[in-house]
């Protein structure tokens, strides 16, 4: 009999930070009598963005949402934008929510992100741009998409929500010379309460999000364009400040969590943990599992291993099931374009993904646990000798 837990062990729970730090600052706020239209603290974590990602340009926004939409403003997205269909459906809704035609392709199974093969075959004479993700903080094929987005002749950006900390080709992601957006959500490595960054090498690009992320003013105030309010207010940005001093241990933390899951699932049947690939290292926020079912050891299936754990009072994550061509609107709006067998990949991962807790907010201990339970649950859906079929 395995001991369950008494708090709830969920995924994305945020991390604890440096209260005093973040006190000293709220107080700074306070004395300043500056708490919006960048202020001091939004200079400054566009400033430590900038040094930690390498990127030229950096914007500060209140969610990453609003960061993606005037990101694609200031590029002159316009006609079909193609994402991939596992992803977060925010990702569609920020483009489809400013009129721009949302077109999916289908990701590799073997991590989630962008397939190049899919992505391809998906690009039309309206396409103005390809969306790539870093899914689950694993950073997708940065160059190989910018390779594709040059042959084709259309734009790219980059939806690296989930991905602040992580690394391609040893570059972090935000400076590999492509137009990103990070969020700083609650539940990200790095918390700014509720928020997002837009980050840029390009410099006419660079004024364009300046002036429509701040109502469409320039730098001295005249009215140069069509503009939101995007901006970050200075409790948002001290916050972020406070996770940010902070980043080395939460990496390091991450990392240590995540091998633990890779050295006690690597051997249980049926289980598949999801990793970066190529060169590529996640900041390895989220842990994720696919749970294969059917093996010549074992037929344990997703559901197994959710339940086992919820009756132990921990809470999985079946993060983007559906794909996000089966739901509104987009399953309504252009029916001929999103036939399911376009998404064998996206429905496979839909159908298997799991998302386990990780994070400073969980224990080395609850981690042991939680591969305790797994193993268990897999071990009582193990196949006998018997049923293992020969092949001559």
């Amino acid at each position: 009999m395995i001991d369950g837990v008494g708090e709830p062990v969920v995924v994305g729970k945020p991390r604890q930070i440096n209260r005093t730090k973040l006190n000293h600052r709220l107080d700074a706020i306070f004395e300043r009598n500056w708490f919006s239209n960048r202020g001091p603290f939004a200079q400054e974590l566009e400033q430590r963005i900038c040094e930690i990602t390498g990127a030229k340009y950096c914007y500060v926004t209140c969610n990453a949402t609003t960061a993606l939409q005037v990101l694609a403003k200031a590029m002159g997205l316009s006609g079909e934008v193609i994402v991939p269909s596992f992803t977060f459906h925010g990702t569609a809704h920020a483009f489809d929510w400013i009129g721009l035609e949302v077109r999916f392709c289908d990701v590799s199974r073997v991590d989630g992100n962008i397939d190049l093969s899919s992505l391809r075959d998906s690009i039309t004479e309206k396409t103005s741009a390809i969306v790539g993700v870093h899914l689950w903080g694993n950073p997708c094929d940065t160059f190989g998409l910018v390779e594709l987005a040059n042959e084709a002749d259309v734009l790219l950006l980059i939806d690296g929500a989930q991905s602040f900390g992580a690394t391609v080709e040893g570059s972090p992601v935000g400076g590999c010379g492509v137009s990103e957006i990070v969020s700083f959500h609650a539940t990200k490595i790095v918390s700014a309460f509720e928020g997002g960054a837009i980050l840029t090498d390009n410099p006419e690009l660079s004024e364009k999000i300046h002036a429509m992320h701040n109502f469409g003013f320039d730098t001295d105030k005249n009215v140069v364009s069509s503009g939101t309010n995007a901006k970050m207010h200075e409790v948002s940005a001290a916050m972020a400040l406070t996770y940010l001093d902070d980043l080395g241990d939460i990496l390091t933390e991450n990392r240590g969590r995540f091998e633990i899951y890779k050295s006690r699932l690597k051997s249980v049947p049926g289980i598949r943990l999801i990793e970066a690939q190529h060169g590529r290292r996640g900041n390895l926020h989220y842990v994720s599992i696919v749970v294969e079912g059917n093996t010549p050891i074992a037929h344990v299936r997703r559901s197994d291993i959710k339940e086992a754990l919820a009756r132990q009072n921990i809470f999985t994550r079946t993060y983007f099931a559906p794909g996000c061509h089966k739901l509104r609107p987009y399953n309504q709006l252009h029916p001929d374009k999103i036939p399911s067998a376009r998404f064998p990949n996206t429905e496979a991962l839909a159908e298997s993904a799991l998302s386990l807790p990780t994070g400073g907010a969980v224990s080395d201990s609850q981690i042991h646990l939680i591969c305790d339970i797994i193993e268990s649950a897999a071990s009582k859906h193990r196949r006998s000798s018997r049923s293992i079929p020969i092949v001559p």
